[in-house]
Formats: C-alpha cells, sequence, structure tokens
C-alpha cells in the first residue's frame, strides 16, 4: 500500500467518523430541554430527605419500643484494652500532635498507667443493635469508630455481620469483595465488622454515646482538611475543642477550632460492596455472639500519624428480633422567602442556549464555567435547610457547590455532588445547614461541553 492509499483511506475513515457524529442526535435524540421530572410526593415544593445521621432512629425505637428499654433487657460489661503502638494514632481530629509526655505515658492496657475506662450497656433483644458508650481517660477530642466485630465461633453471626459491612483479610489491605472473602481458603483468619457509627471524645477524653445500628460506613472524612461530603455520606458533626488542656499538646497554642467531622457511607459506588444507604442498614434476624470494638480513626493518615488501630473491645451477646425499622426520611417543604432564579443568573464562561427561572441549558466554553446566583442566602439559625437541583449529567463527573460568604470568593468548595454515571437529568439534594449565609456558585463537572440546571429549591427541614 503507497503513500497516497494510506492518506486516502484516512480520509474516508474521518468522513465515516463525521457523518457518524452527525447521525447520533438524530437515532437517538436528546430528550427536550424543558422536560420535567414527575412531580414529588406532595406536590412540588416538598421533598422527602433522608436523616443520614448514624443512630437516628434512637428516639424513634424509644418511643415505638418503649418495653423493650425496661432495666430487665439491659446487660452491661467492661471493655478491655488491646495493645497496638505501632499503629495508635497521637493526633486528634483537627490532626493537632499530643505532647510527647502525654504519647509516652499513654496506654490501653498498661495498668501501671491511667488506662481508659470503658463500660458497655446494650439491649440483649431489639429490632437491631442497641446500646450506650461511656468512658473516660481516652485521648481526648479524639475520633473512635463504633464497630461490630464477628467471631468466627459464630460463623452464622460472624458472616451475616460481613456481608453487610466489611472483610479484612490478614495484612493491610482494607477493601475486599464479598467474592473475595467466598473465595479465601482460611476463613478463620478473616475479621468481618460492621462500622455503624462513631464517636469523639470530649476535651478531657470522656465519651458518653448511645447507639442504634442502622447504618454500614466506611471510614471518617475531616471536612475542614480532606473532602466534603458525597450526598451518601453522613451530616458533618461539629467538635468544639476550645477547652482542651493545652499542655496535652506538643505546640504550646494549638490551633483548636472547631473541627467538621463526617462518615463515608458504604453505600457509595467506589465502596467494594456497595451496601444499602445510610440509617436503611439493619442486621438480619436471628442471635448474635460478637464483639464490640472501639477502632482509632486514622483520617488515612493525614498529619501523618496512625493505620487504623482496634484498641478496645467487649464481649456482647444480643437477639436481634423481627420488628418493623423505623422510616428515616424527614419531610422538607419548600422554605419562605427563598427563590433561586436561573433567569436572574450570571454565567461565567458559560454559552446560553435556553433560560428561564427554572431552567438553564448551556455550553461550558472554558474549564472554569460557573453558574452565580443573584440571591443570597439569610437562613434561619438553628434550623435544616436542604438544597435541592437537577443538573444534567453524562457520565461520572462531579459538580461543586461554593458558598461565598460576603460576596467573598470561597477557593475550597462547600459541598461536591456527584453523579451516578448514567446520562440525562439526575436530582441532588445537599443539606446546607452548616453554611446558611452567602451567595451559592454552582461549578458544573463538565469541562468545556454541554451543560443543565433546573428545579433549583432551598428547603426546609421539619420531622414527620
Amino acid at each position: 500500500m503507497n503513500r497516497t492509499q494510506v492518506i486516502a483511506g484516512l480520509v474516508a475513515l474521518c468522513a465515516i467518523a463525521l457523518f457518524a457524529y452527525l447521525m447520533i442526535p438524530l437515532i437517538f435524540p436528546r430528550p427536550a430541554a424543558d422536560a420535567q421530572l414527575p412531580r414529588r410526593r406532595g406536590g412540588s415544593s416538598t421533598i422527602r430527605l433522608p436523616e443520614r445521621w448514624p443512630s437516628a432512629g434512637l428516639a424513634w425505637s424509644k418511643k415505638n419500643y418503649a418495653e423493650q428499654y425496661a432495666a430487665v433487657n439491659w446487660t452491661t460489661v467492661a471493655f478491655t484494652g488491646l495493645e497496638d503502638f505501632e499503629n495508635e494514632r497521637f493526633l486528634d481530629v483537627g490532626a493537632r500532635a499530643y505532647s510527647r509526655e502525654f504519647a509516652s505515658k499513654f496506654s490501653y492496657t498498661d495498668p501501671n498507667s491511667r488506662r481508659p475506662e470503658v463500660r458497655l450497656a446494650y439491649l440483649r433483644r431489639a429490632e437491631t443493635f442497641v446500646g450506650r458508650l461511656t468512658g473516660h481517660g481516652l485521648k481526648p477530642n479524639f475520633a473512635y469508630q463504633i464497630k461490630l466485630r464477628g467471631i468466627f465461633s459464630d460463623q452464622t453471626a460472624f458472616e451475616r455481620i460481613g456481608r453487610l459491612g466489611r472483610w479484612r483479610l490478614p495484612g493491610r489491605g482494607t477493601n475486599y469483595l464479598d467474592s473475595v472473602y467466598e473465595a479465601f481458603p482460611f476463613k478463620e483468619l478473616v475479621e468481618s465488622y460492621l462500622l455503624f457509627d462513631f464517636a469523639i471524645t470530649n476535651p478531657q477524653g470522656q465519651l458518653d454515646k448511645e447507639f442504634y445500628a442502622d447504618s454500614t460506613l466506611h471510614v471518617l472524612w475531616n471536612l475542614n482538611y480532606q473532602r466534603v461530603p458525597r450526598p451518601t455520606d453522613t451530616r458533618p458533626l461539629a467538635v468544639f475543642r476550645e477547652s482542651a488542656d493545652r499542655l496535652l499538646y506538643s505546640n504550646p497554642r494549638p490551633d483548636l477550632s472547631t473541627q467538621m467531622i463526617f462518615a463515608e457511607s458504604e453505600q457509595h459506588a467506589l465502596a467494594p460492596n456497595n451496601r444499602p444507604p445510610v440509617n436503611e442498614t439493619f442486621l438480619p434476624i436471628g442471635k448474635y455472639t460478637a464483639e464490640l470494638a472501639l477502632t482509632e480513626e486514622s483520617f488515612h493518615g493525614y498529619g501523618d500519624n496512625g493505620f487504623w488501630a482496634t484498641v478496645m473491645v467487649a464481649p456482647v451477646e444480643f437477639e436481634v428480633v423481627d420488628r418493623p425499622h423505623w422510616s428515616p426520611y424527614w419531610t422538607a417543604i419548600a422554605a419562605e422567602g427563598v427563590s433561586l432564579s436561573l433567569a436572574h443568573a450570571s454565567l461565567e464562561c458559560i454559552r446560553k442556549e435556553a433560560c428561564a427561572d427554572d431552567l438553564l441549558t448551556g455550553t461550558a466554553t472554558t474549564d472554569k464555567p460557573f453558574v452565580v446566583f443573584a440571591e443570597e442566602l439569610n437562613l434561619a439559625p438553628g434550623e435544616r435547610y436542604v438544597l435541592a437541583l437537577d443538573i444534567q449529567a453524562s457520565g461520572s463527573h462531579g459538580w461543586q457547590i461554593f458558598i461565598d460568604k460576603g460576596r467573598r470568593r470561597e477557593e475550597q468548595p462547600a459541598y461536591v455532588i456527584e453523579s451516578d454515571g448514567g446520562s440525562g437529568w439526575q436530582r441532588f439534594e445537599v443539606e446546607i445547614t452548616s453554611q446558611t449565609e452567602g451567595q451559592i456558585r454552582l461549578a458544573p463537572g463538565t469541562r468545556r461541553g454541554r451543560i443543565g440546571v433546573r428545579n433549583v429549591g432551598i428547603y426546609k427541614v421539619v420531622a414527620p
């Protein structure tokens, strides 16, 4: 084949590709830009919002199954410390290092030191695993994962726990599929566990935490320094550290500002087994012989310290009975006095195609497009609010939500919403309770491509 034939072949291929590109919209037409989602239950101004707060079903359980909380159904056990000094973390939730003196004297096991004392009270029979942790002498301003761990001698319960939670095979690996566990020949060496909640000690190292196992979680994150929650993750918890004894820290003037901590849901598509959502994950009915474990949260080594050391355990025996579970959905109604108009929004690096109060379609022309709403948030403090919107997505990418205070451009997004990898319109409902003032900017995940936004609203969350 000579050079002329090669060039002719390339030209023919380009012509075929161009023809196919032009014909795709005719064969597979895009949905009309003004297509609307079906009205939500209760009307277009009402949505139903997941609670997304671990153990949120406890209040409902106490109200509906009051008899199971009688003293006769409770049992109490003490935790035993485990030594794993090499993997322990000696930074608090804000990555502030403890002093050398504190680190050298602290121990979960040494009887001659002021080792922590933690007790567990739990229900013998309930619709899920329910209890309360109390303790003192723990690391101050510190995050602990609360995990139910299987014991292989009760293999039935062991595997129920793992299939709802996670598996850990020997070694330092952490993310394993169910199929990997099934194929592993030495199952007695595997750790099965359900991370269902977390607890953060106060500035004095004390702990008082009620729990209700209704979630399956992956790991904890610090919103201040690491990343923002996905829509499937839990709501952030504010941790106040101002009253801590500064002598516990290596820096005589440590930064003890408020930290925002949240848990990543095991539901997310990037998690190995894609478990049920937060507040919708319940243990199968049956009897369980297991352990409750406290594992230090290492925040993926942020601050260069720790590797998820399991430091305290307590034996548990309980029964999950067949009873209805609570519904995790709250009602969200359109907030009075809040109206976000796409028609009045300013567009940066976006070529507009169609635009109305409730619809915007166009094309991003550079790598940094923005939709900037003219209205500024001024929401009542102490209430819960949600930003709800539809986004036209194609493929897997994230949209960033910025909330600029006083029109000062924030460099870090307040939230990130990620598409599910499909195409067309997708609905997102993001709680913005901690960001009640400022101007909203949307940064589309699509770069130099089509974008669409519609049905943007602010909603107030109320109890059902």
